[in-house]
């Protein structure tokens, strides 16, 4: 049921992320990053826009105090500052927050409960005492409420991936690091060169000037990107050479589907791939989520109408693989959600809550 729309300020929405209360678009038609207040959703009020170093906005991730914008036209990774409220201290009894960044140490002094999951970077956990973990958590914060209104986006500074054709396409970050994902280009990939990767990395400590840490040559055009633990889950245009399929993981030119090991951003591995079985256009992976030793993979129709079920996936438009060994990748499932339109920018994305997978296609006649 549609609880709530608009469309102001907007053309050609491309992506969307929410944090707490804000919905931000990025507008491709109009070169625009758009903030919405969501708090009630029957009525989305736009409270922000920028314009700044924007051509062809395609897709966002939203970390903290910026927001992290891939500009398709003008091949630029932008960052912008969406905070409305900063403070040297603060004394509260309780918080509610969309995000949470903290950017040195976290001390506390009691518990910490957390319901959803934690994602842990580089440095891992240190625990002088016993950690325990069980089935359910989540966090509940009562009380008085510290809520920030985003003011107008600020442009803080960008930067050029160095390709000479191919545009920026997908953004992800954890931590102090920006993952950037292009189509491909020609030339050298390495920690210092980045003209040749389709996965860049940039240290984004200093929004103002990110500065590249190295790259991965993912050998196509990357659709989507997820960062879990020391991996980066890379959903790919579909490739007509071979992929390892469990028997040869260092070829990863024919895997739609890829798993890279960021644990050294200077120097990203290869670590698995599976192919998602499609004809010419039609193995695009588009989107994907990662929970639960689990990757949730979507991708554009096959025009030969293959079957779908636990034994092929041929057919299934919704694809789910098992990662607990990234190394060795298991399809154990998958759906054809009656998507019959396929190309390598088919408009489509997954979103996973709880025990549901929520999908949206290309629009196609019928019942």
């Amino acid at each position: 049921t549609n609880v709530g729309s608009s469309t102001t300020g907007l053309s050609f929405a491309e992506s969307v992320f929410v944090a707490g209360d804000y919905a931000f678009i990025a507008s491709a038609g109009n070169n625009t990053l758009a903030v919405f207040n969501v708090a009630t959703p029957a009525s989305p009020t736009s409270v922000a826009t920028s314009t700044t170093g924007l051509s062809s906005p395609k897709s966002l991730f939203v970390s903290g105090r910026y927001a992290y914008v891939t500009s398709y036209n003008n091949n630029t990774l932008a960052v912008f500052d969406i905070s409305g409220l900063s403070v040297t201290s603060i004394m509260a009894h309780s918080l509610e927050a969309g995000t949470l960044q903290i950017r040195s140490n976290a001390t506390v002094g009691n518990n910490l409960s957390v319901t959803g999951g934690i994602n842990v970077g580089n440095g891992g956990i240190n625990s002088t005492g016993p950690v325990s973990l069980s089935g359910t958590s989540s966090i509940s914060l009562s009380g008085s409420n510290i809520s920030q209104t985003p003011t107008n986006p600020t442009f803080l500074g960008g930067v050029d991936h160095g390709g000479t054709t191919e545009a920026t396409i997908a953004v992800a970050t954890a931590g102090r690091y920006a993952y950037l994902g292009k189509g491909p280009n020609a030339g050298t990939c390495s920690s210092s060169v980045s003209t040749g990767c389709e996965l860049q990395i940039y240290d984004v400590s200093n929004p103002a000037s990110p500065a590249y840490v190295g790259g991965f040559d993912a050998k196509g055009t990357i659709l989507g990107i997820r960062i879990v633990g020391r991996y980066a889950y890379l959903g790919m245009s579909t490739n007509g050479s071979s992929c390892g399929l469990g028997i040869n993981f260092f070829e990863n030119a024919g895997c739609e589907f890829q798993i890279v090991d960021i644990s050294n951003p200077s120097s990203p591995a290869f670590t698995g791939g599976f192919d998602t079985v499609g004809t010419g256009n039609t193995g695009t992976v588009v989107d994907l989520e990662i929970s639960g030793g689990y990757a949730y993979v979507y991708r554009s129709a096959d025009s030969n109408a293959a079957t779908c079920s636990t034994s092929s996936r041929g057919g299934c438009e919704v694809q789910i693989y098992s990662i607990a060994n990234p190394a060795n990748i298991a399809f154990v499932g998958g759906a054809d959600n009656g998507n019959t339109v396929s190309g390598a920018f088919v408009p489509g994305k997954i979103s996973l809550n709880g025990k549901y997978l929520h999908v949206t296609k290309r629009e196609n006649s019928g019942t």
